[in-house]
């Protein structure tokens, strides 16, 4: 919608809150408390924009993209409804892998830590769907994610050892 082109979200993740403007001197809209990342997992700070919002998504679980941030062959795709990871919205930003999204454990906004996503309750999420657009600016403050580990090669098999009397085969 071009008249939500205007307005931009700030994250702030030591408050755990996200707030969305109308203008970049304009008026609060509205607030939604928030789980950002920790530690390794860290929301990633900096300036971003939504690059497409999702609602009802589907939920690539990828244990690899969880842990590493790469995706592998080894995913399950999960079916959309309330009951999914990422709730009944997502909103991907230009950082690849992170969003906004809902969540299937509103207990746990403001408690526990995502894998650098910003989760908000389905409730919020809804009604944030209604207040943004894609191309809004999404600015992100707090504390930077340790670097990650790369995924681990799987190691080959050891060769078969011959057994002692491997002439007399």
């Amino acid at each position: 919608m071009a008249e939500f082109k205007s307005r931009f979200i700030f994250i702030d993740t030591r408050e755990r809150m996200l707030e969305l403007y109308e203008s970049e001197c304009g008026p609060l809209l509205a607030s939604f408390p928030i789980t950002p990342g920790s530690g390794r997992f860290a929301t990633p700070p900096g300036h971003w924009k939504i690059v497409g919002i999702t609602l009802m998504p589907t939920f690539r679980w990828d244990e690899s993209v969880l842990e590493y941030g790469v995706r592998s062959d080894q995913f399950y795709q999960l079916p959309t409804g309330p009951n999914n990871p990422v709730g009944i919205l997502w909103a991907g930003l230009s950082k690849p892998g992170i969003g906004i999204h809902g969540t299937n454990n509103p207990e746990t906004i403001g408690r526990a830590s995502s894998h650098g996503c910003m989760r908000t309750a389905n409730w919020d999420a809804i009604r944030l769907s209604k207040m943004i657009t894609k191309g809004i600016p999404v600015i992100i403050e707090g504390p930077s994610p340790p670097p990650k580990s790369k995924p681990k090669p799987a190691t080959p098999a050891p060769p078969a050892k011959k057994p002692w009397f491997w002439w007399l085969q």
